[in-house]
């Protein structure tokens, strides 16, 4: 199984429209094709996440999405730096 590897821009563009939960794929999202390009510039790892409450556990440890509000969160969250 793959572990590391490297996205095209159709499989970025894929992977993107599934994970968030459009079929259409929400290309109107104004950073959709930003986010194509920044997964198709290197190389990627997949996680394979299992427990009860995983996805909330791991958003948990990265913390808030917008790095303005993730600055006056805490300094141990990924997002911060």
């Amino acid at each position: 199984r793959r572990r590391r590897w490297r996205m095209g821009e159709g499989e970025a563009a894929a992977f993107l429209q599934a994970s968030w939960g459009s079929s259409s794929g929400d290309r109107a999202r104004r950073f959709f094709s930003e986010m194509v390009s920044f997964y198709a510039s290197g190389e990627v790892v997949a996680l394979l996440l299992q427990r009860a409450g995983a996805i909330g556990a791991w958003r948990e440890l990265l913390g808030p999405g917008d790095p303005a509000a993730a600055r006056g969160y805490t300094d141990r969250h990924g997002r911060v730096r």
